[in-house]
């Protein structure tokens, strides 16, 4: 059963335990159009603002930006011809790692142990981990890394078989048969440990699944002081959206938007409809996240003294995986919110490295009631 988007509406002032609204500067709306120059100035190829300009960005700015993120990190989008330019932050490559910083360094592993590897022109390379060798008879090691030791050294009959390798997660056992000469081959058909991926798999063969790997690019944001700022919401504009992972256990994602008001043409100081924030939330197959939010006024920094006002606190529950969030607006004041965004899993809800991707959607007055007002 495909359950309906819970609904939550307050009065704008309300929102914040307010008693009154005071004006904001800077507010884009307008009555009769002698206040243009308020306005928002949007990636449509027109003039929104009334300066005489298209598509120009804020003060020292020639071109309108807004800021992006793709699951490598942050970076910006340009405004080109009245649409937005790509973002202009890495993509993963083929195997769906990001670009790494030159220098850097990670864990890395082959069947015979753990080592290092540093980056190098944006790839981790160089791993340090030994390499699987020749069995060497007599030392007692096991130098080829395959689960025994001098195995291919004792008297054997020739034609006389026996198992090999071992059967631990991806890994499969083999077969050795003694040579004419009377001493053990080598191990076929077994399949080895490789290298652990996000795949729901026992790659490494140590009997644990997609462990140890590492982060998604937007940590650290664990705490709401360390919340990562997201593109603006614009108000009428397409959803936007954002994929990262709850991973490892005990990880959250704090998150930082602004649902940013558009233009209207309206009486001033007269009450508006209500600005809407559609929040919808794709959680990787077998786990149960939830998204809360955290309204305040628009700030440089993240409203996190929100987080402490259990009233203000808006929670998909149970069994939800989003929710629309309503505000009153009032013509010639700033109607934009700030939301601290914040992404966890459920009590008993395993950690999982594949991604959830959450969309942010912002509609007006004009979109949501008849009229607009």
């Amino acid at each position: 059963m495909v359950k309906e988007k819970r609904m939550m509406t307050w009065p704008l002032a309300l929102v914040f335990g307010l008693a009154a609204v005071e004006c904001a500067a800077g507010n884009p709306s307008r009555d009769d159009g002698s206040d243009q120059g308020s306005a928002v100035e949007l990636c449509n190829g027109l003039d929104d603002d009334g300066d005489g300009l298209v598509d120009e960005g804020g003060p020292g700015m020639a071109v309108l930006t807004q800021p992006c993120v793709t699951a490598c990190g942050p970076g910006e989008r340009v405004c080109m011809g009245g649409e937005w330019s790509d973002c202009s932050a890495p993509l993963p490559g083929p195997g769906g790692e990001c670009p790494c910083s030159d220098g850097a360094t990670r864990a890395c592993s082959t069947v015979c142990g753990p080592g290092v590897e540093t980056c190098l022109a944006g790839a981790f390379m160089g791993c340090t981990a030994p390499e699987p060798a020749p069995e060497e008879c007599g030392d007692g090691m096991d130098n080829d890394c395959d689960g025994e030791t001098d195995e291919g050294c004792g008297d054997c009959t020739p034609g006389e078989t026996k198992r090999c390798g071992r059967d631990v997660g991806e890994c499969r056992r083999g077969t050795r048969t003694c040579r004419a000469e009377g001493t053990w081959g080598s191990c076929v058909g077994s399949v080895g440990p490789t290298e652990e991926v996000c795949d729901s798999l026992d790659n490494d063969c140590d009997g644990e699944i997609d462990e140890g790997l590492p982060p998604d690019a937007g940590e650290s944001n664990d705490t709401c002081e360390m919340a990562r700022r997201l593109p603006d919401v614009i108000e009428g504009a397409p959803s936007s959206s954002y994929a990262a992972t709850i991973y490892p256990e005990g990880d959250e994602d704090w998150l930082w938007v602004r649902a940013l008001e558009g233009w209207h043409d309206c009486e001033p100081f007269t009450g508006q409809c209500y600005y809407s924030l559609s929040v919808d939330l794709d959680s990787p197959p077998g786990t149960d996240l939830q998204v809360c939010l955290y309204p305040s006024w628009p700030s440089d920094v993240p409203g996190c003294h929100a987080v402490s006002d259990s009233g203000g606190e808006l929670c998909t529950e149970i069994g939800e995986a989003s929710m629309i969030v309503q505000w009153e607006g009032i013509c010639m004041l700033d109607d934009s919110i700030d939301f601290v965004v914040l992404v966890r899993a459920r009590a008993g809800s395993s950690p999982s490295c594949e991604p959830y991707a959450l969309r942010l959607r912002l509609e007006g007055p004009e979109d949501v009631c008849p009229g607009g007002y």
